[in-house]
């Protein structure tokens, strides 16, 4: 009876206890981050609303550097690793992978240190597609004042002298013309008036058409970086986190790279000015950028890539995350956790 009631209780252990997941982290805002000894993030939240689905536990290993949660499972010490690993040939030739849980991308973080070129902007003003404007602007104003003033000499508003009256005609011609029309000079004769008006109706489309294009130029020179696009890395100072997918894509716009071990600590380089920039997966930097008025992102996305959780090869557990990924990724839940951690319109 005894042997019976021990050979009971070692069944009745055995059938409830359930498999535990050996995750290895890395430390990396927002998507894995400790706070009083309890991981938070949205990796944290996809692994924990993933393992709810498949009925088991989770203990997690804390890997040191970004590429220790690759050696953890290459010893077989964790059964996966989670926190920023985007999906690449070299890994997947090496791992396995499940279904991708976010959309990724490179980006390019900065300083917001906008430089106001008021002089370039007023460059623009006065060339290009402006000039053409200004001649137009210019034989209108001359063209009215000289019919203005050929028509008006005599009356009490236009002196008779072509030396003095002409630039009174000039004048009204220029108020006019830009619609301000002070009201000194007043035609008197049917033919100016009708000038008047004929150059009203074109003053005002060359207006709205010299004020449309200055407004375009005007913002776009107004803030202007050093650093816009990937093309502009070559040359600079670039911070980026030794063994990532950011090293291997700097080394080809023959960036000066500076390695880091953390994100953190390539954000900390670029605020303390001893980098012009960090290069890095998108969503992250774009959480930096949101949380730091001081700090922005340029470029847009590129080299789009996905977020996915590390395996060994051959992994027991590839089909079953991968079911639950995809339930998971079809409810108002993952929706929620996105929002959470990337803003509303996050994807």
């Amino acid at each position: 009876m005894k042997h019976l009631i021990s050979f009971l209780l070692i069944m009745t252990s055995i059938s409830f206890s359930a498999d535990t997941l050996k995750v290895a982290v890395h430390e990396i805002s927002p998507l894995v981050m400790k706070v009083d000894g309890t991981y938070i993030g949205f990796d944290i939240e996809t692994i924990e609303s993933i393992a709810v689905d498949m009925d088991i536990e989770i203990k997690y290993i804390h890997a040191e550097t970004f590429r220790e949660m690759f050696s953890l499972v290459d010893s077989g010490v964790a059964d996966m690793s989670i926190g920023g690993i985007t999906i690449n040939q070299p890994r997947e030739e090496k791992y396995d992978f499940p279904h991708p849980y976010k959309k990724s991308g490179m980006t390019i973080l900065i300083r917001d240190e906008g430089d106001s070129d008021i002089i370039g902007a007023l460059a623009i003003v006065f060339n290009g597609s402006f000039k053409q404007i200004w001649v137009a602007f210019l034989l209108l104003v001359i063209l009215a004042a000289h019919i203005v003033w050929f028509t008006e000499r005599g009356s009490p508003a236009f002196h008779d002298k072509y030396s003095i009256g002409i630039w009174e005609g000039l004048w009204y011609s220029v108020v006019t013309v830009t619609t301000v029309g002070y009201g000194d000079k007043v035609p008197q004769k049917a033919i100016s008036k009708v000038v008047a008006v004929f150059v009203m109706l074109i003053g005002i489309g060359v207006a709205g058409i010299a004020m449309s294009q200055l407004s375009a130029v005007m913002n776009v020179q107004m803030i202007k970086y050093s650093i816009n696009a990937p093309k502009d890395l070559k040359g600079k100072s670039v911070a980026v986190v030794a063994g990532t997918t950011s090293e291997y894509l700097s080394q080809t716009n023959k960036s000066i790279l500076t390695k880091a071990r953390t994100i953190d600590e390539a954000v900390l380089m670029l605020e303390a000015s001893k980098v012009d920039a960090v290069v890095f997966d998108a969503p992250i930097l774009q959480h930096f950028a949101i949380n730091n008025e001081k700090l922005t992102t340029v470029g847009g996305i590129f080299e789009i890539q996905d977020y996915g959780i590390l395996l060994p090869t051959n992994s027991k557990y590839r089909e079953q995350i991968s079911l639950s990924i995809l339930k998971l990724k079809s409810t108002k839940q993952y929706q929620k956790i996105l929002s959470k951690w990337f803003g509303e319109n996050a994807e």
